[in-house]
């Protein structure tokens, strides 16, 4: 193999390494409703600004009769995401540079489901001191120009927080109990 193609590899790889980087930074866990054994659902969110206005963007089924003072986020941390395959995940969580986030509340000012049924969408709007109080969570700016509708054919990349792929987590050093959620 040439030292070029060789070299393309690398940068390619790093750069895909700094685009998922990128993009965990945009996916946080929204934890709403439990389900019949009392464990709490969770989906993905997407904290967006829009207009000058603060929101979590999620699945309205995740969060549909929840009290808004009953919601709970998973934020990204600070740390570099740590690559596992889906079957060694397990593995992952012995890793020494395993770290876990506990759940945290945001100024949740309003939550807005979608007027239709049949779209599964809500935004959660928070209270504009979430910007000054909570800085690693990052929010994407739609009130840009240089956001642009997708062009056909566009390769998307997509993350969320898995729910299948959630593992009970103790820590019982530290008295905690919760759950580990993994970005897919």
């Amino acid at each position: 193999m040439s030292s070029s193609l060789t070299s393309k590899k690398t940068v390619n790889k790093f750069a895909e390494k700094a685009l998922w980087e990128r993009l965990a930074y945009y996916s946080i866990a929204v934890i709403g409703k439990e389900d019949s054994r009392g464990i709490p659902e969770h989906g993905t969110g997407v904290p967006i600004c829009y207009k000058g206005k603060y929101f979590i963007i999620t699945c309205s089924h995740i969060i549909r009769s929840v009290a808004k003072d009953k919601l709970r986020f998973n934020l990204r941390t600070k740390e570099p995401l740590v690559y596992k395959e889906k079957d060694k995940l397990s593995e992952g969580m012995k890793d020494r540079k395993f770290r876990y986030t506990e759940m945290s509340t945001l100024p949740v000012k309003a939550i807005h489901l979608a007027s239709s049924a049949c779209i599964d969408l809500a935004a959660i709007e928070l209270n504009s001191t979430v910007k000054e109080s909570y800085s690693n969570l990052e929010f994407f700016n739609l009130s840009s120009e240089t956001v642009k509708a997708p062009e056909l054919k566009l390769r998307v990349y997509l993350m969320g927080v898995a729910g299948e792929l959630a593992k009970p987590f103790e820590d019982k050093k530290a008295h905690k109990k919760g759950f580990v959620l993994f970005l897919l």
